[in-house]
């Protein structure tokens, strides 16, 4: 459920599936203007635009923690990275799960211009030295 809005919002709504728990393999997404148990007469939801970003991998360490700042961000995007493995490589992907660049990360920090960037949301992979992806993330780039 998402708040109501009087004008154009951006929004999103995060799903994971856990593929250990054993759940099903199959998502079922809803659009409505007004409850979908209790409809308002006259209430009107326009979408413009929406998109699912899927396959992206399983996470081999979920001890990882990230800091992401500024976000959004206009020209540089910072990453900050706790966790006890090292992270070697950033892979940046739009919204339509193109891969834009992939970066190097040092001492577990990495800093990434954005001005070439369109204005939007974007996703970021991080992987060990080993190649395992730790942590899955998302940014936004605003002009």
């Amino acid at each position: 459920m998402l708040n109501s809005a009087s004008s154009w919002t951006l929004d999103s709504v995060p799903m994971v599936y856990d593929s250990l728990t054993g759940n099903p393999d199959t998502a079922l997404v809803f659009f409505s203007s007004s409850s979908l148990y209790a409809p308002v007469p006259g209430s009107i939801l326009y979408i413009d635009g929406e998109s699912v970003v899927a396959g992206m991998g399983d996470i081999h360490s979920t001890t990882a923690s990230v800091t992401v700042y500024p976000n959004p961000a206009s020209s540089v995007i910072n990453f900050s990275i706790i966790s006890n493995d090292i992270a070697t490589t950033a892979d940046i992907y739009d919204i339509t799960g193109q891969k834009v660049n992939s970066y190097e990360v040092r001492n577990n920090m990495a800093s990434i211009n954005t001005s070439s960037y369109a204005s939007g949301l974007y996703f970021y992979k991080l992987f060990d030295k080993s190649g395992n992806m730790m942590k899955i993330g998302k940014f936004s780039v605003t002009r």
